[in-house]
């Protein structure tokens, strides 16, 4: 019991108990051959009180030692047996109680705390002197064991997305963005759907007749690039071969950047996605191994619950990444199918028309 009680964190009644226990111990040395009743009594009473203390927060004065060996009255928070901070009467040191380095004895004070840490240790304190009601958050995982249990039985997806970390928060901005490119690029190319098969003969057709003017009014009245780039050939079809040519050419250059709109965006989305799962895991390891450096490697479920919310991000850059580079390809396919086509017809077309004028400048060299 001795023993147990020297390497208990410290409370205010510590002292009182070892030196009770002390006692006891040298009652127990002496020639007497029975324990009595009142060492009986304050046994118990000890027992009793450190039983008590791993079930309550008690706030107490004490004298902390000052990196300059200085003891200075500060404000001790003990947390049952498990977390104890203290603050000094001016608020402007906070220190956490962690065991000593390994080899050595006893707990010290740590100092340098990250600063979401020394605010939760402060609104403790002011909870505690204030008498609040309620529960407030303390930085650290008491029991070294809650934290990754709780996060590995979250259920769902939202769950798994939180226990990512801050990380998370760009990858979704870059999930929501891939997604809204991806259905307008989607829409944009069922909206400029290529002219089927039928149509296209029928506008051969057309100007094999010479009727140009009802196959130019077919193009007009389908939207879409082939459409629009057939119409420009054909309404230049009196200015000869050369104008032909160069408008097919000016309209194909004039189509290539709207269906290729957006679709860099949507590759660099692609491969940021799993760069920002790269970013978490280097930054969960590193807080990973802060935590380490606090708590000792003692805890492997600690270690493996770090490591674990580290990997969430990796994944899900994957998870991201892999969806928008599919479709990322699969779009850029189909605009080149679509300029592919656009060429195609073009060609029928310009073809038709330059063998028609040339037939009609026959025809006219003959007369």
């Amino acid at each position: 019991m001795n023993g147990l009680v020297r390497i208990l964190p410290p409370s205010s009644s510590r002292q009182q108990q070892i030196k009770t226990l002390n006692k006891l111990i040298d009652n127990s040395a002496s020639d007497s051959e029975e324990i009595s009743v009142k060492d009986t009594k304050e046994l118990f009473k000890a027992i009793l009180g450190v039983i008590k203390e791993g079930q309550d927060i008690e706030l107490y004065a004490d004298h902390v030692k000052t990196e300059y060996g200085t003891l200075e009255k500060s404000d001790i928070m003990r947390i049952g047996h498990i977390a104890t901070a203290y603050q000094s009467s001016n608020s402007e040191r906070i220190g956490l109680l962690i065991k000593s380095f390994e080899g050595r004895e006893g707990f010290r004070w740590k100092e340098d705390l990250p600063r979401n840490q020394r605010k939760k240790i402060t609104h403790a304190f002011n909870a505690i002197k204030n008498s609040m009601e309620g529960i407030f958050m303390f930085p650290v995982d008491v029991t070294q064991e809650i934290q990754p249990q709780e996060k590995s039985g979250s259920s769902g997806v939202f769950g798994f997305l939180l226990s990512g970390g801050p990380v998370m928060i760009p990858l979704a901005i870059v999930t929501l963005a891939a997604l809204i490119l991806i259905i307008e690029r989607l829409f944009f190319f069922r909206k400029e759907r290529s002219m089927h098969d039928h149509l296209m003969g029928d506008i051969i057709s057309l100007c094999a007749e010479g009727r140009h003017d009802e196959a130019e009014d077919i193009c007009r009245q389908h939207e879409g690039p082939i459409a629009r780039t057939l119409a420009a050939c054909i309404s230049r079809r009196e200015q000869g071969v050369s104008a032909m040519e160069d408008s097919v050419q000016e309209s194909i250059m004039h189509e290539i950047p709207r269906l290729e709109h957006f679709l860099p965006a949507i590759g660099v989305l692609a491969a940021v996605a799993p760069l920002l799962g790269l970013l978490g895991t280097v930054t969960g390891m590193i807080n990973t191994f802060h935590m380490i450096a606090i708590f000792g490697s003692g805890n492997p479920g600690l270690m493996a619950g770090g490591i674990s919310e580290a990997l969430i991000t990796t994944a899900t850059g994957l998870v991201i990444a892999i969806p928008v580079l599919l479709a990322h390809n699969f779009l850029s396919t189909k605009a080149d199918g679509i300029i592919c086509d656009i060429e195609r017809h073009a060609a029928t077309v310009f073809n038709a028309l330059a063998n028609q004028n040339d037939n009609v400048r026959k025809e006219v060299s003959v007369h």
